[in-house]
């Protein structure tokens, strides 16, 4: 979701360098999945269905319903009265995504990317990039 020019861009490196793609998007990849896994906003739409039992609670975020379900919503979850919902999760474009955690991702991303540079624990995610995901967590 976050375009390889982008990270690019924001790790100085020169565009036409192509020798570290497949490990920058890799590195895209691990640090939505961290962020999407530790916020419960999602990068990018996708359709899902959710079971339950007689109710279902949807702790992803956002979330695109219009069909006849009540949905009430908390302040860390969405719940739908049935015993099954199917609806769209995640944001629609990078636009949409809130520019905190993007920001979050690009720090994680920098900070692997330099990591033998600047001697760096690469099992730490850097402060601030932590505050930031911290920041926009829905749940326990």
């Amino acid at each position: 979701m976050i375009p390889l020019t982008e990270v690019k861009n924001h790790l100085r490196i020169d565009t036409d360098f192509t020798e570290d793609d497949t490990a920058l998007t890799r590195m895209v990849n691990a640090a939505i999945g961290y962020i999407e896994k530790h916020t419960g906003h999602i990068f990018g739409e996708q359709t899902k269905t959710y079971n339950g039992d007689g109710y279902v609670d949807i702790y992803e975020y956002p979330i695109t319903y219009s069909g006849d379900l009540v949905k009430l919503d908390y302040s860390n979850k969405s719940r739908f009265y049935s015993d099954s919902v199917t609806l769209t999760v995640g944001y629609s474009t990078l636009a949409d995504i809130p520019e905190g955690l993007i920001q979050a991702a690009l720090m994680m991303i920098d900070s692997w990317y330099y990591t033998e540079d600047k001697k760096l624990d690469l099992t730490k995610i850097p402060v601030g990039a932590w505050q930031l995901i911290h920041t926009y967590k829905r749940y326990v």
